[in-house]
């Protein structure tokens, strides 16, 4: 997960109020992705998974 501004070619959605970005091609390749919170002493913060089509 990266804080870039957004290219001409990326889908950008709204989703319950947070915006996100997803690169060009990647909606091909991936059908939908989870964004998850992790807390465990290993890792904290977000986490984006996608889920293959």
């Amino acid at each position: 997960m990266a804080l870039e501004e957004p290219g001409e070619e990326d889908l950008k959605l709204e989703v319950d109020g947070y915006n996100f970005l997803i690169g060009d091609g990647l909606e091909d390749v991936y059908e939908k992705f989870v964004v998850d919170y992790s807390d465990s002493p290993l890792r904290k913060g977000f986490v984006v998974l996608p889920e293959r089509s």
